[in-house]
């Protein structure tokens, strides 16, 4: 059977685990980008790597057939993992099937950005019930019809790192459910993710991926279930285990889903106490530190892209008077890894086209947007207006 035509991968293409993630990255190392760090299974979590894979400036394709969601976001299957014991390393989950007679096209376009996601939050697991207020800095795909698609992993790894993250019980048995409203009735709640606690800690999500307001804001409610323990025919998934690899940023049993931090790492500390003390004396800083979570104009966004790029260039892997690595550098100036990663190339771009005046008259747009509208004319403009050597 001949393999089918090359195509760039979808958002369904990339609902697999990370060990199939990275076999996609291997196969095309070539096409891995320079603006980011060297490639490692170890170093690069499942979101930085769905992020370049679904990147059209990248260039990654497959000539695997097309999968397509048999549902809308907000409706379609999700994925699930069998409980397992702290400290085991789960084999990886397998791609999942095509779904039955399905021939359309994917209903995702293949840009990925950058948006920050404002979550109303409210606990009802405890009376009155809690309610807070946490901007996620999120990757997003796009429908047709342009409305924001995130993974549910994606999601849940960015609230536990937010000032809105989950009190997870550390004993006793029972689930913890997320939900959000229905569109055709808020007074129904949809749930998406199932957190199960007890002798494991394990995350369900149903669906993997959901559709979010184009005003970027999200209202999430938090209640208790009873304790889940059919799972019978779960599959397992490698981004819960606590690996050495879940520890990098992936959404695991240890690292993420408690709210409570991590041990501290004395060194990591000292570099972050160092570089916030730096940051406080640098021009520009309050500005910054200010406009987190905030929707701002190109202008003021673009500022912001250099800011970070150029503070991560002037410290990143410094050795005295403390040793410094990138990881110290997002904690420093609060923002993730794909954050800054996307900030390196924004203002990479932002150099190469500053003369064309369609690049001046967008970062010259006084309207308030978010940073990923930026960055995706920013490729999409580099894309159309690069010459071929």
């Amino acid at each position: 059977m001949s393999p089918h035509p090359e195509r760039p991968y979808t958002v369904d293409d990339l609902t697999v685990n990370k060990k199939a993630l990275v076999k996609f990255v291997e196969r095309q190392i070539g096409k891995w980008p320079s603006s980011e760090k060297k490639f490692s299974s170890s170093k690069h979590t499942v979101s930085d790597i769905r992020r370049v894979l679904l990147d059209p400036g990248n260039g990654f394709t497959t000539n695997l057939p097309p999968v397509s969601s048999p549902h809308p976001p907000k409706q379609g299957g999700g994925s699930q993992t069998e409980p397992q014991e702290h400290g085991s390393i789960a084999p990886p989950s397998p791609p999942p099937p095509p779904h039955n007679g399905a021939n359309e096209a994917s209903c995702y376009h293949f840009a990925v950005s950058v948006i920050n996601l404002r979550v109303y939050i409210e606990d009802i697991r405890i009376s009155p019930a809690q309610r807070t207020v946490a901007i996620l800095s999120l990757n997003v795909s796009r429908k047709e019809n342009g409305s924001p698609v995130v993974f549910g992993r994606d999601f849940l790894a960015a609230l536990q790192k937010s000032n809105g993250a989950i009190e997870i019980p550390s004993t006793g048995p029972g689930s913890v459910r997320l939900s959000f409203p229905d569109p055709e009735d808020n007074e129904w709640k949809v749930p998406f993710i199932r957190i199960t606690h007890g002798p494991t800690l394990v995350a369900t999500f149903d669906p993997e991926t959901i559709e979010i307001a184009q005003d970027y804001r999200f209202k999430l409610q938090i209640d208790n279930v009873p304790f889940a323990s059919n799972q019978s025919n779960a599959s397992v998934s490698s981004d819960l285990a606590p690996t050495a690899e879940a520890l990098q940023g992936e959404v695991s049993a240890t690292s993420e889903l408690h709210s409570t931090p991590a041990n501290s790492n004395p060194e990591t500390d000292l570099a972050v106490q160092f570089l916030r003390k730096e940051l406080a004396t640098r021009d520009g800083y309050s500005s910054f530190a200010d406009n987190r979570g905030k929707f701002m104009s190109n202008a003021v966004i673009a500022a912001d892209w250099r800011f970070a790029v150029d503070f991560t260039k002037q410290y990143n892997r410094i050795k005295s008077p403390v040793k410094i690595n990138k990881e110290s550098i997002y904690t420093a100036l609060g923002v993730g890894s794909t954050w800054l990663s996307q900030a390196h190339k924004a203002t990479q771009l932002i150099d190469k086209h500053k003369a064309d005046a369609a690049v001046t008259t967008e970062l010259a747009k006084d309207e308030v947007t978010g940073s990923g509208a930026l960055y995706e004319f920013l490729v999409n403009y580099d894309k159309a207006n690069s010459t071929q050597g």
